[in-house]
């Protein structure tokens, strides 16, 4: 957990999103290079822990557009990853392997070269992500545009799973259009030209197509209320800019 010296304050900084106020960004008073991060061995990592490090993680939620191509026909589907990825080394790998044990043992952990210096925990599995992932942060809340991320991915989630049948014309559409505000670094750039000019115009603009109904969605953003925020939320939030230094 995070030890303090003596004087030091933390400082909460606040950003109002078009749904409601929430937290966004979180700052130190003093340099974080003056707090002590290290994690013992002994400490159980909560729930709020783990959320403030979902929250540091870059792409922890995407949706991605993905086209397969059988016998000259194309199909599609939408790519839905939970990932937390971390520097290499023992004690970080000690943190994931907690974590995917705390997510039923779902998903992987995933060693890259040595190179890449990087460890991650990923979980693919659409119902594993409807079962253990998204009700995990339901209970354990994210912040700001991470929070909007994960909800628009559970809106993806939920509907490519219970929709029968499966999504297609403009409901899919809106899919790919809410993919690409999950997470901007998965707009579809090249991928673009998977689908037909007409619909390219409804990507590009972020607009929905008619008829479709998203008042699930838009309601889950504008009524969400988050838990207070805890130290130990801020204890992951810090672990991933502790790898930094």
């Amino acid at each position: 957990m995070i030890n303090r010296p003596s004087g030091v304050k933390l400082s909460f900084h606040f950003m109002k999103t078009k749904a409601r106020p929430c937290f966004s960004d979180i700052q130190f008073s003093c340099p974080i290079s003056n707090l002590s991060l290290a994690l013992p061995k002994e400490t159980v990592l909560t729930g709020e822990y783990i959320a403030g490090l979902t929250q540091a993680s870059d792409r922890a939620f995407s949706a991605t557009l993905v086209r397969r191509t059988t016998k000259n026909k194309h199909s599609y589907r939408i790519d839905l990853k939970f990932t937390i990825q971390l520097i290499r080394n023992e004690s970080n790998k000690d943190i994931l392997l907690y974590i995917k044990e705390k997510f039923d043992n779902k998903g992987n952990l995933i060693l890259y070269k040595q190179q890449n210096n990087t460890i991650k925990y990923q979980v693919t599995n659409i119902k594993d992500l409807l079962d253990v992932v998204i009700p995990f942060f339901m209970k354990y809340h994210l912040r700001g545009d991470k929070l909007l991320s994960f909800l628009r991915f559970k809106y993806i989630a939920e509907t490519v799973f219970f929709a029968k049948p499966s999504p297609d014309g403009n409901v899919f559409l809106s899919l790919k259009i809410i993919a690409g505000q999950v997470n901007y670094q998965d707009k579809l750039g090249k991928k673009i030209t998977y689908l037909k000019p007409e619909e390219q115009k409804y990507v590009i603009n972020n607009i929905m197509p008619e008829g479709v109904d998203i008042s699930k969605l838009t309601q889950s953003i504008t009524t969400f209320n988050p838990n207070p925020l805890t130290l130990d939320f801020v204890d992951g939030l810090l672990q991933t800019n502790n790898d930094n230094f």
